[in-house]
């Protein structure tokens, strides 16, 4: 009964990641091929990890951009995730340069003008901002 309830899970949380990443990208003044790079909620779960990386394939297609993750060095810290995520995006576009996890190095960027932030809270509660330069 548990594994049922986890795979449901994941499954939601991999159309509720789609359907949001979806909606913020369809507004009328951002084109999915103008993000630079996405800092993923990337909870460090086999199944979360999986369902966020589906979601993005899922609306990026063959143009994904490089991803990035703070967890595996700060752990999840539940209510400050979400903020500590914005806080590497808004450093990346400060400090025009993207912070890649140990784990796979990429530096491709010559330039980086909008980064996509993914949170995930308890309960179905979900966001995706989008921060640019100006």
């Amino acid at each position: 009964m548990w594994s049922v309830s986890l795979s449901f899970l994941f499954k939601f949380l991999e159309i509720l990641i789609d359907d949001l990443l979806v909606a913020t990208l369809t507004l009328p003044f951002i084109s999915p091929d103008e993000v630079d790079t996405v800092v993923m909620h990337a909870p460090g779960t086999i199944k979360g990890d999986s369902s966020e990386l589906l979601a993005i394939e899922k609306v990026f297609g063959n143009k994904i951009p490089l991803m990035t993750s703070n967890k595996w060095k700060l752990g999840h810290t539940f209510a400050s995730s979400g903020l500590l995520s914005m806080e590497l995006a808004v450093m990346m576009l400060q400090k025009q340069k993207f912070i890649s996890t140990p784990f796979k190095n990429n530096t491709d960027l010559k330039e980086i003008k909008k980064v996509l932030v993914n949170a995930v809270g308890f309960g179905g509660n979900a966001v995706s901002v989008l921060l640019t330069l100006p």
